[in-house]
């Protein structure tokens, strides 16, 4: 979707920020199963400091819903085995998108 005048980078989520998101989950998402592995591994820690809506006008993902997303998948996918995971999300505050919520 082009960006229009007067429009957020914050409401919307553009091509590339799109195909970063997507490219992110396809790696989380093979990175988790060898991590799953890793026989030293127990616990994993994500950080995303640039968190944003998470979900945009244009229905797009952000990457806080693609993490939490594929962490889900992940865990469905190993048959409910799955090492404890902590994800950090740094944008607080109120939506842009959805006034009367919090982000994310």
């Amino acid at each position: 979707m082009a960006q229009k005048k007067g429009d957020s980078t914050s409401t919307i989520l553009e091509a590339h920020s799109r195909a970063k998101v997507e490219l992110f989950k396809v790696y989380l998402g093979t990175y988790l199963n060898i991590l799953e592995r890793a026989e030293h591994i127990d616990h994993l820690k994500f950080f995303d400091l640039c968190a944003g809506e998470g979900v945009y006008v244009d229905g797009g993902k952000g990457s806080p819903v693609m993490i939490m997303e594929t962490i889900k998948n992940h865990f469905f996918e190993n048959q409910k085995k799955c090492i404890p995971i902590d994800v950090f999300l740094n944008d607080p505050g109120m939506s842009q998108i959805e006034p009367d919520r919090r982000k994310i």
